[in-house]
C-alpha cells in the first residue's frame, strides 16, 4: 500500500510496455500523471475502518463498497478531500511523520514549478543561475547571508563550510530580489535548518526560539540545545522576513 503525490500536470503518453498483454484492452495513446509514491511501512485495511469512512465514500464508482470490500471493476476512482484526509489520518496512526513527508513532497513540487518559471523567463542567464543556486543556499545568496551572519545562532558553530544558508521566507514564496537578499537568510547547522525549514521552530524579532510542539523539547535537548535559548536580536529587515516565517511557515501558534 502506498500514498502518492502528483508531481506535475498530466500529459499525453504512449501505453507503458509494462502493461504487456493486459494492454490489449487499452488504446495505445493515453494520459500519464507522474506520481511520487511513499510506500507505507505499516499498511492498513480500509475494511477495518469502514465504520469511519463509509459515509465518506462516493456514491458512484467507489473504490470500495459499503462493507469495505474492494470494487474489482474500479481501477481509478475520485474521492472527496474529506475521505482523503481521513485515510491519511488512519495511515499516519501507524506510520509516523507521513504527513510531514507528503508536505515535503508538495513543497518541492511547488519550488520545482517556480524554478521552471525562472528558467523560461526573459531575465539574463547570469541572474537565472544565481536564482537557481539560491534555492539550495549557494552562490550569491550564500555570500550575501555570510556578509550578515557569521555562525549558527542556535548551536554557535562558526565553521561556515558546515552550515546551511537557509531562506527565512522560503525561496518558492519569495520574489527574485528576496531570493538573493542576505537579510532573508540565516546560517544554520543542518539539523537546525531541518526544523526551521519545516516550520517546527521559528524565532521572534528579539531572538526567542519558538517550538511548534512541546514534544520537540526532548529532541532539542538531546542535541544539547537549550529550548529556551535566545539567539540574539535580529535586524529590522531580518525581522520582517521572520514575521512571514512565523505567520506562514511555523506549524505552531504565536
Amino acid at each position: 500500500m502506498a500514498i502518492g503525490v502528483a508531481t506535475d500536470q498530466f500529459r499525453e503518453s504512449s501505453m507503458p510496455e509494462e502493461f504487456g498483454k493486459t494492454g490489449g484492452n487499452w488504446d495505445e495513446a493515453g494520459w500519464l500523471v507522474p506520481i511520487e509514491w511513499r510506500r507505507l511501512g505499516q499498511p492498513f485495511s480500509p475494511k477495518t475502518h469502514i465504520e469511519i469512512i463509509r459515509d465518506l465514500l462516493p456514491n458512484g464508482y467507489s473504490p470500495i463498497d459499503a462493507k469495505g470490500n474492494g470494487n474489482q471493476k474500479c481501477y481509478l476512482a475520485k474521492i472527496s478531500d474529506s475521505l482523503a484526509f481521513e485515510l491519511i489520518a488512519i495511515a499516519e496512526s501507524d506510520n509516523q511523520n507521513l504527513s510531514i513527508e507528503l508536505d515535503s513532497i508538495e513543497v518541492e513540487i511547488s519550488a520545482d514549478q517556480v524554478e521552471k518559471g525562472i528558467l523560461g523567463s526573459n531575465i539574463g542567464e547570469t541572474e537565472k543561475e544565481q536564482l537557481i543556486k539560491a534555492r539550495i543556499g549557494q552562490g550569491l545568496f550564500r555570500q550575501n547571508v555570510m556578509a550578515i551572519e557569521s555562525k549558527c545562532r542556535v548551536t554557535g558553530v562558526g565553521e561556515t563550510s558546515f552550515l546551511v544558508a537557509s531562506h527565512i521566507k522560503p525561496w518558492r514564496d519569495a520574489d527574485n530580489q528576496e531570493r538573493l537578499d542576505g537579510n532573508n537568510g540565516l546560517l544554520l547547522s543542518p539539523h537546525v535548518d531541518k526544523l526551521f525549514d519545516g516550520g517546527w521552530i521559528t524565532f521572534t524579532s528579539e531572538g526567542e526560539m519558538l517550538l511548534a510542539d512541546p514534544s520537540l523539547n526532548q529532541l532539542i535537548q538531546a542535541w544539547g540545545i537549550d529550548p529556551k535559548v535566545n539567539v540574539g536580536r535580529f535586524t529590522k529587515k531580518q525581522a520582517n522576513y521572520l514575521e512571514y516565517h512565523r505567520n506562514e511557515i511555523f506549524e505552531g501558534t504565536t
